[in-house]
């Protein structure tokens, strides 16, 4: 269990509506459509490199109390207080959409 461990957790999933998936199973660095990331500290500090397996245009979700912040300037602010500025650069850098969602709220 990845909460008792202090570790995190990959899970490589593949799916598709019409085309049979002909693929590895592990989903390599740069070839994820969609990572999600659902622990707000993990993007804190480059504790852990949560982007790499994103592709170029690709989708990182974003699990963190920051979304729930009424006014938009100052939850820009939260995110660049939160976000390490590694992190920050790779996803500019790879022109990777970010969307964030409080889901505990």
């Amino acid at each position: 269990d990845a909460k008792k461990s202090s570790g995190w957790t990959i899970s490589h999933l593949r799916f598709s509506p019409s085309v049979s998936i002909e693929a590895p199973f592990r989903v390599e660095e740069g070839m994820a459509d969609y990572v999600a990331c659902h622990n707000e500290s993990y993007v804190q500090a480059n504790k852990f490199d949560v982007v790499k397996f994103c592709k170029r245009r690709g989708n990182f979700f974003l699990n963190t109390t920051a979304a729930s912040i009424d006014d938009p300037a100052k939850r820009i602010e939260a995110l660049e207080h939160l976000v390490s500025p590694k992190i920050l650069r790779t996803l500019a850098m790879k022109n990777i959409n970010l969307y964030i969602m409080d889901a505990q709220a």
